[in-house]
């Protein structure tokens, strides 16, 4: 699974190419993708959207694709996030549960010295 920061780097690129460019160099694609160019160009070419010519290099012939990635890209930085929110709302809970099992821990001990003493108070009475 790809991080957030790797589809935001493609959306800027289909961006980029929608806007009208239907070029894209190795050193724009590092430019707009940074470290996320090859992974980028791999996947520009496996859904032929175009293309991709040695050193980066990358030509668009079939951009009526693009549209379709941007919406995958959409729906996987959903996802993402989705799966963000579910981690945050575990641990939260876990941090509660952890809170109410310390207040309990502190009641039986509290109820163990009560009893303990209602022990010892019927022994020498």
């Amino acid at each position: 699974m790809e991080t957030k920061e790797y589809y935001h780097s493609f959306m800027t690129v289909i961006k980029y190419l929608m806007a009208g460019h239907n070029e894209i160099s190795r050193e724009k694609g590092e430019e707009l993708s940074g470290e996320y160019w090859t992974r980028i160009f791999k996947v520009l070419q496996n859904e032929h959207v175009g293309i991709g010519l040695n050193g980066g290099y990358f030509c668009v012939t079939q951009a009526q694709y693009l549209n379709l990635l941007y919406a995958d890209c959409v729906n996987a930085i959903e996802e993402i996030e989705k799966r963000e929110a579910d981690r945050k709302l575990d641990n939260d809970m876990k941090k509660s549960n952890m809170k109410y099992a310390r207040k309990a821990y502190w009641i039986s001990i509290a109820a163990l010295v009560v009893a303990a003493a209602s022990l010892v108070w019927q022994i020498f009475t």
